[in-house]
């Protein structure tokens, strides 16, 4: 893949991930308003809303991208993948609203009970914007899908500093509020835009039977991949004296903020990889894999220890100056878990496995990273020790991207000078674009 043929679509996507890293500093202003358990509130129904996005985005939206070569079946891989998807947003937030009541009820922990009942109403209104985000993937539509999200992020911004300007007060309650009405904004729009995709049949080839078995180990291995990303929280909540559980979820959910800035360049790369994965594996094309994989790790990598060398010099400590002084405890776990930035580009490689044909290796390789970084939550929030939290997110990240590394290296080929070649690439890049 080279850059400049894919120049445009590199770039839409780069902007896509821009506007969260703009999004990232607005929610700091909010913090800035916002009391740590108050922002813990908004952040552990969040980390739900997105645990399930991330269910059904692997086991009902995938596909769209997997099948996508099959022409003829498309109406009917749609239809399909609309009624999982349906399925799921619809009836797994009633679920976990019945489970958390249940448990609640139980232990006479309500932490999250004035806030639960907005979860289905939160998943109903993103339903649409996720669908057809999957679309637009599939269709190497980056630009639409910039203006999707763009949609989305700025609605909440104008939202919050329209409240600020009239009110001067902001809580959990609003910022619930906010998501749900730019959720409905984004999702209007982005129906709109793809009206011409949205075509459904019952006829075809593809049946329900091969489309769930590939998704059923997609699933498995995304309920994995989200226990670091997303049941970190309800694990402290679990672990840790419940004195101090809702003020350290609250600092927490700030430092995992800043670090989820990290996570959606590497799910931007995702995005971009996967279809062009696809492509070689069809031609067999192992140069143009290799080529492209050397190319992906090098630069998020290089990228990443940059990053990962001013936050440690200090920038952290001048961020979190801004926030309230109960934010403090923050900059301690953020500058660990920064250090789980130097193996995630490696885990980019893992798209190779599952794009193969072999995705339940990629849920081995998951579900061993994944149980490994459980287990060191469990530890240090038995412990008691909030500041070391971040360890369960070094070590998923830290296996993770170890293992996925060594399957490309063992069958592909990736010599350790190619880790550094984005500065040549570079280099070249400037020189053919430029002379």
């Amino acid at each position: 893949m080279k850059i400049q043929d894919n120049i445009g679509k590199i770039t839409w996507s780069f902007l896509d991930k821009f506007i969260v890293v703009i999004y990232g500093v607005i929610t700091l202003i909010q913090m800035r308003h916002l009391d740590p358990i108050e922002f813990g509130y908004f952040a552990s129904i969040l980390v739900l809303v997105n645990y399930i996005l991330t269910l059904s985005d692997s086991f009902a939206l995938q596909g769209l991208i997997q099948f996508a070569g099959n022409k003829a079946d498309i109406k009917k891989i749609n239809l399909i993948s609309l009624i999982l998807h349906l399925l799921i947003m619809i009836f797994l937030p009633i679920i976990i609203v019945i489970i958390q009541i249940s448990i609640s009820k139980y232990n006479g922990n309500n932490y999250l009970d004035n806030f639960i009942y907005y979860l289905p109403i939160m998943t109903l209104a993103s339903l649409p914007r996720a669908f057809t985000l999957k679309l637009l993937v599939r269709d190497l539509r980056f630009k639409d899908f910039f203006f999707v999200n763009f949609i989305f992020f700025f609605a909440q911004s104008l939202f919050f500093f329209y409240h600020i300007y009239k009110y001067n007060n902001f809580n959990a309650d609003k910022m619930i509020h906010f998501y749900i009405y730019s959720s409905i904004l984004s999702s209007i729009f982005s129906l709109l835009i793809t009206s011409n995709s949205l075509k459904f049949s019952k006829e075809g080839t593809m049946s329900w039977r091969e489309y769930i078995k590939f998704a059923t180990p997609m699933t498995l291995t995304s309920f994995f991949h989200s226990i670091p990303k997303f049941l970190d929280l309800f694990i402290l909540g679990i672990t840790l004296n419940p004195q101090i559980a809702k003020i350290v979820i609250g600092t927490y959910s700030s430092a995992k903020t800043l670090f989820r800035i990290s996570e959606q360049a590497v799910e931007a790369s995702y995005g971009l990889l996967y279809p062009t994965t696809i492509r070689n594996l069809a031609k067999n094309n192992n140069e143009g894999i290799i080529s492209l994989f050397t190319k992906a790790v090098s630069f998020i990598f290089v990228l990443f220890l940059g990053s990962f060398l001013v936050m440690e010099m200090g920038l952290t400590e001048l961020i979190f100056k801004y926030l309230p002084i109960k934010y403090a405890p923050a900059v301690g776990q953020f500058n660990l878990m920064l250090v789980a930035v130097l193996f995630m580009p490696f885990g980019l490689v893992s798209i190779l496995i599952t794009a193969s044909g072999k995705p339940k290796l990629t849920f081995y390789i998951v579900a061993v990273s994944s149980i490994a970084s459980l287990i060191t939550f469990f530890i240090t929030g038995i412990m008691q020790k909030s500041e070391l939290i971040p360890l369960g997110i070094i070590v998923y990240y830290a296996i993770f991207g170890g293992l996925s590394f060594y399957y490309f290296k063992r069958n592909y080929g990736f010599p350790i000078s190619r880790l550094f070649r984005a500065f040549a690439d570079t280099k070249n890049f400037i020189t053919n674009r430029f002379k």
